[in-house]
C-alpha cells in the first residue's frame, strides 16, 4: 500500500484512514 503513494501522492492521506480499517 506504501509503494502507492509513490506515484499517488494524493492518496497517501486517503490510504491513512482507509489503511487503518483494510489493514485491520
Amino acid at each position: 500500500m506504501y509503494h502507492h503513494d509513490v506515484w499517488r501522492p494524493a492518496a497517501r492521506i486517503e490510504t491513512k484512514g482507509k489503511s487503518k480499517g483494510n489493514t485491520s
